[in-house]
């Protein structure tokens, strides 16, 4: 896929999921070229093709997803271990 075609994806996305998008999930530009990267290889490691249609914006924003819930499991040990140091 062009650089070309992988810009129109991310737009594509964002009018889905962006600040001002269908579904508003706040998800940023970053966000979706970091998650589309993590989709086009883990279809490459499986032989299938990323094509940027409506199942690759939804695997994206599964991805994006995911990847929030990891920083936030993340953030809150942290703050639990912050916690137990001054308790």
């Amino acid at each position: 896929m062009s650089n070309e075609q992988l810009n129109a994806f991310y737009v594509y996305v964002l009018q889905f999921y962006g600040q001002h998008g269908l579904y508003p999930m706040d998800v940023t530009h970053e966000m979706v070229e970091d998650a589309t990267a993590k989709l086009i290889a883990t279809l490459e490691s499986h032989g299938l093709e990323f094509c940027g249609d409506s199942v690759d914006r939804e695997s994206v924003r599964d991805i994006i997803i995911a990847d929030a819930k990891q920083r936030a499991k993340r953030m809150h040990a942290a703050i639990a271990d912050f916690d137990k140091q001054f308790s």
